[in-house]
């Protein structure tokens, strides 16, 4: 005899869930949002401070914009990470700046 824990299949098992297990439903969603929440979170940070490391348009195109890229990334893992931090905090400062418009008197 199995014991079957609840929420969890293995290989071919097609059983129906049991009435009981319909409770679990509102203890796991949350956890599984809250999981997926701060991943999210913590993926923005990311990839604001290592640009670099993700794919962009020219990882895709011809061979020049592909070299391009590749001198791109050499050039970025050298800049130290308090350096990218830096610029990761003082670019949403300087588009800020920039959407200003001068008043006309």
């Amino acid at each position: 005899m199995t014991v079957r824990v609840p929420l969890i299949r293995f290989g071919q098992d097609n059983r129906p869930l049991a009435w009981w297990e319909c409770f679990f439903f509102p203890i796991v969603m949350p956890a599984v949002f809250l999981l997926l929440g701060a991943a999210a979170l913590a993926s923005i940070p990311y990839f604001a401070v290592f640009p670099d490391h993700h794919a962009h348009e020219y990882d895709f195109g011809t061979e020049r914009q592909q070299e391009v890229m590749r001198r791109y990334r050499q050039f970025a893992s050298r800049v130290p990470v308090w350096r990218r931090v830096g610029r990761a905090l003082a670019f949403p400062l300087r588009q800020a700046r920039r959407r200003r418009t001068r008043r006309c008197t």
